[in-house]
């Protein structure tokens, strides 16, 4: 773009109206530009929407038995479109599939606690004479009471301690991991 411009007066008040005219003929190119992108892009994306209906359409023209003809879009044969929409149909049956897996275990709570084979690797004991309280059922220990020490040295009501370890891999009171702790101890 070119703007040629002949200054007649040399007053301060003529230069401002030459450079507002500039910058106005200018602001004016600029929108006239992103204009014509912008009616490029939507002719683009009218032309990507026509294509995949036109795929879409040819798929559900041959899946229903209909006349078995070879159709071109952009050189492009009716199989390789059959496939690419093939290819989208088991990637979706493949996500419902997993979404109705992730439902179903939420539903049924999928145990993620300790295994039992690393349950029975903890120490048990009987408990002797003492003022301390399971933290989990918040009960006196009784002498001669079956009680469990986790490897940090926490220790339990060996029925408390059981069920918690089913549903978690937890310490309940100091929140470390059984399961890693126990695994360790195995090497």
């Amino acid at each position: 773009m070119e703007i040629v411009v002949q200054i007649k007066s040399s007053s301060i008040l003529d230069i401002k109206n030459i450079l507002f005219t500039i910058f106005y003929q200018k602001l004016n190119y600029v929108h006239f530009n992103i204009d014509q992108q912008i009616q490029q892009q939507k002719k683009n994306s009218q032309i990507k929407r026509t294509k995949k209906l036109i795929m879409i359409q040819i798929v559900e023209e041959r899946s229903e038995g209909q006349q078995q003809q070879q159709y071109e879009i952009d050189g492009v044969s009716e199989r390789i479109w059959e496939e690419a929409a093939n290819q989208y149909r088991q990637e979706i049956q493949q996500l419902q599939l997993q979404l109705w897996q992730n439902s179903v275990d939420k539903m049924f709570q999928k145990s993620n606690g300790v295994p039992k084979k690393y349950l029975q690797k903890l120490k048990m004991m009987k408990m002797g004479k003492s003022n301390r309280q399971c933290s989990i059922c918040c009960n006196q220990f009784q002498k001669d009471e079956l009680i469990i020490q986790l490897p940090c040295k926490h220790i339990y009501h060996k029925s408390c301690v059981d069920s918690w370890l089913q549903s978690s891999t937890k310490c309940p009171n100091c929140r470390s991991d059984v399961l890693e702790a126990l695994k360790i101890q195995e090497k």
